[in-house]
């Protein structure tokens, strides 16, 4: 027997708790310089998967910039 699991990422934070924050963009950051490997909310997952809101492919500044404004609703231009 075969056990099929999905996931969506639609909804996935860096943090685990469905809403941007500066919290997440942290996390991101951590990531991208290599203090964390990954997000704890998801051990198994790729942290590019979560942590990719630009997709772009990379996890990089970029990502944490995005998920910075978004937190606070900025209306920047990007």
């Amino acid at each position: 027997m075969t056990t099929v699991c999905t996931w969506s990422p639609t909804s996935a934070t860096p943090t685990g708790n469905h809403s941007y924050s500066a919290a997440d963009a942290l996390r991101v950051q951590r990531v991208v310089v290599r203090l964390d490997s990954g997000f704890s909310p998801y051990p198994l997952v790729d942290p590019l998967i979560v942590g990719d809101i630009n997709g772009n492919g990379r996890l990089d500044a970029g990502d944490a910039l995005l998920i910075q404004r978004r937190s606070y609703a900025c209306r920047c231009p990007n």
